[in-house]
């Protein structure tokens, strides 16, 4: 059997051989086409829906499903066209659902109450652990007992913030569609990676034995790296639960539920001959209206399941498993054992997370690389939110002192407060003492916080919510800080202590003034301990001090042009003198 190699590296992804006996508890599974099988057991599933669609048009009782007739704004949830909501009553028995769910294909029907509004949501996995498990008559029970009530709703256009479903439906959304274009971005980034390992390995095929060690050691980083986290990384050690081909179907699905799982393998005779899961148990148990109880799995399985190796890429399982249309993978080692099985959602999460990395260190480069522009590009199209990068505020103490402090919006007020005393010491009496935070808001005594907004009235911070709006602000204005003001509360903010938020320019001043002025921003300056170097620099140059007149009266600007003029007015003497004498 061949496994998919998809985003792997050369070797990487195949599957072992089998000719050597398992030493693990586990058996091995037999080898047969898993593609046979499959469109064996996609027809039978097909002639199940088929009976199952006659059976209830035939019933005058039907159910709709909510429309879709809005045009998806671009980034949007609806953008991701969920599937229509298949819609029924609290009323309705467990078993008229899963008729339902199993010709309509879905895995989970949403159960709305009489205004139609949304009352719960009914999954396979449910079915599977709350009714089967507990071995309850799917016949005998209704979606009202045993539904989800208040499921996780987003809106339509959740992007923008707006309420624009009204709360009507729209739709089911999978979690795992919410991620494909990010695997798409995923693959064709690490697919860059493999043209440069390629390149580096025809380099090496040339340069032979001659090349330097660090080289090497680069390209065997790079070609354990290029393939993403592997399967083995989410694997936590705990073998599948198996079941025989004579466990009964209530059996299986109280394993599951004992297991917190929706899949177990089936084994005869030394081998892994097939795999059942919940939605199994809605499409062939209890649709067709078998007894779970005298239903043996063997029945109902699916044969001959696909596997995967330990050092498959996720992206290429979840490639595999997206183009096979199953949920459970079983991941088998270099040796054939069996050492554990992933299902969808756990990769999703795996690749999600992979993901938010891999934009923290975008962000991260591009907050210590500020010489080069490819950094701030990156930085523009990282999706982080703003209250968890840090942001620089700067203030003046009462002794003229210039500090300055990074904060992350979301670790709060008391962050900022925190910071602020520390840097204050002993000059923390001048401001109305230390402040204090309680649930996110400042306190009534110590000092106090305010800042210059983009029309230049004076802000008070007060909360969590003012914090993050400042650096909202902030960041709208280009600025790469905030001028913070620390002040009694007693007493307004001198907006003179700090440079105004808008540009100003400066105009020219008399001699004197101007380096009285300079040898004051250079004091402040220097006692500064956090303001770098290269900023007290660009201040002392900002204002240059006229330079003296080398001729009283002449301006120096007509010097050089004097002087042109004079030498060409020389040069053209002498010639013409020189022209005279010779005749």
């Amino acid at each position: 059997m061949a496994a998919s190699t998809t985003g792997t590296m050369r070797a990487r992804g195949q599957l072992p051989a089998f000719s050597n006996s398992s030493a693990s508890n586990i058996p091995r599974p037999a080898q047969e086409s898993h593609a046979t099988h499959s469109k064996k057991q996609s027809k039978r599933d097909e002639a199940i829906r088929r009976k199952i669609e006659t059976d209830l048009s035939k019933k005058s009782k039907t159910t709709g499903r909510a429309r879709q007739t809005r045009k998806a704004p671009p980034g949007t949830v609806l953008a991701l066209r969920p599937s229509q909501a298949l819609q029924i009553k609290p009323n309705t028995t467990v078993a008229e659902a899963a008729q339902l769910m199993a010709a309509k294909r879905e895995d989970c029907v949403l159960v709305t109450d009489d205004d139609d509004r949304i009352a719960g949501i009914f999954t396979a996995k449910d079915l599977a652990f709350r009714v089967v498990g507990a071995g309850i008559k799917a016949a005998n029970i209704t979606i009202a007992e045993i539904m989800t009530k208040n499921p996780l709703c987003a809106r339509t256009g959740y992007q923008c913030y707006r309420c624009l479903g009204f709360n009507d439906i729209s739709g089911i959304l999978d979690i795992t569609k919410c991620f494909y274009d990010a695997m798409e971005k995923l693959e064709r980034a690490y697919s860059s990676s493999r043209k440069l390992y390629d390149a580096l390995e025809g380099v090496q095929s040339e340069l032979g034995s001659s090349q330097p060690q660090q080289i090497i050691q680069y390209v065997e980083a790079l070609r354990s790296k290029m393939s993403g986290p592997t399967l083995e990384s989410v694997l936590t050690g705990i073998p599948p639960t198996t079941v025989t081909v004579r466990t009964s179907v209530k059996e299986a699905a109280a394993l599951m539920k004992e297991n917190h799982t929706t899949a177990v393998l089936v084994q005869d005779g030394g081998s892994i001959t097939g795999i059942f899961t919940s939605k199994d148990v809605v499409l062939r148990v209890i649709a067709p209206g078998l007894d779970p109880s005298n239903c043996s799995v063997v029945r109902v399985m699916t044969p001959h399941p696909d596997f995967a190796p330990m050092d498959m890429s996720i992206q290429a399982a979840l490639r595999k498993m997206h183009d096979g249309h199953y949920l459970n993978l079983p991941v088998m080692n270099a040796q054939g054992e069996i050492v554990g099985m992933v299902d969808v959602l756990k990769l999703t999460y795996a690749t999600l997370e992979q993901i938010n990395t891999m934009q923290l260190v975008k962000v991260t480069a591009a907050q210590h690389g500020t010489n080069s522009p490819s950094h701030s590009h990156l930085s523009r199209h990282v999706d982080i939110p703003p209250e968890d990068v840090p942001f620089a505020f700067k203030f003046k103490a009462p002794s003229g002192r210039v500090h300055r402090v990074q904060v992350i919006a979301s670790h709060g007020l008391s962050e900022l407060i925190t910071a602020v005393t520390n840097k204050l010491g002993a000059e923390i009496d001048a401001v109305g003492g230390v402040a204090t935070v309680e649930d996110g808001k400042l306190g009534t005594s110590g000092f106090a916080l305010s800042y210059l907004d983009d029309e230049g009235d004076s802000v008070s911070i007060t909360t969590d919510e003012d914090l993050l709006e400042a650096i909202v602000l902030a960041k709208n204005g280009h600025r790469d800080k905030v001028d913070l003001f620390v002040h009694d509360p007693e007493k307004p903010p001198m907006a003179a202590t700090l440079d105004p938020q808008p540009p100003v320019i400066q105009v020219a001043t008399p001699p004197g003034s101007g380096t009285i002025r300079r040898r004051r921003t250079a004091d402040e300056d220097d006692e500064s301990d956090d303001e770098p170097r290269v900023r007290s620099k660009s201040r002392k140059s900002a204002a240059p001090q006229p330079a003296p007149e080398v001729i009283q009266g002449v301006p120096n600007e007509l010097l050089l042009p004097g002087a042109i003029v004079t030498l060409a007015v020389v040069i053209v003497g002498v010639f013409a003198l020189t022209r005279a004498t010779s005749r």
